[in-house]
């Protein structure tokens, strides 16, 4: 009976961990793939920087959305670690092996015990997605704007307004999931 619960504790576990490691992957994807458009779209607008300079107003969509996808795996990275430190590794190994406190088990209480003396998340947590995915998107836009009040880009209002519109959006959209993966991952 102890054998199998051991069993399913320990295929509990290697789920999860093979979870965080898709997640993981998925936000490398991410990365990649933002820096692989962003660099096709610079390269387009370098060419011809009068015609191709409204593809500026595409890059926040494309950092906006690769950086909502990268923020969500981040908090379930974070969120199945604490599930195995706290239920798996806290809860469900010391009942079944009857003991309150093991000390020899448990990346995740090692490095939950690291970050409690840092009181900071990760830098990668916290700095990458801010400096990559927000910043760029919002010079983008405020660049696409000078561009236009100097009349070096010119499109149809109404279009040019709803992309202005759809960039915006995305970043705000960015900015709140930034927040809440920062305030999910904070001091834990």
């Amino acid at each position: 009976m102890s054998s199998d619960k051991l069993q399913a504790i320990i295929s509990e576990y290697q789920m999860l961990r093979e979870e965080i490691q898709r997640r993981s992957t998925d936000q490398m994807h991410c990365v990649v793939a933002s820096v692989l458009s962003i660099g096709v779209l610079i390269s387009l607008i370098a060419q011809n920087p009068t015609k191709y300079s409204p593809v500026l107003i595409v890059i926040p969509w494309i950092l906006a959305v690769f950086g909502i996808i990268w923020l969500d795996c981040n908090c379930s990275i974070f969120l199945l670690g604490q599930y195995i430190r706290d239920e798996i590794e806290g809860k469900k190994l010391p009942a079944l092996l009857e003991s309150s406190e093991i000390n020899w088990i448990g990346w995740q209480h090692y490095i939950y015990k690291k970050r409690e003396k840092w009181k900071f998340p990760s830098y990668i947590v916290f700095i990458l997605p801010f400096f990559y995915f927000v910043i760029p998107s919002i010079v983008c836009v405020i660049a696409y704007i000078i561009l236009r009040l100097y009349g070096i880009i010119t499109m149809p209002k109404t279009i040019e307004w709803c992309f202005l519109a759809i960039g915006i959006i995305f970043i705000i959209i960015l900015l709140y999931s930034w927040y809440k993966s920062y305030e999910t991952t904070k001091g834990r």
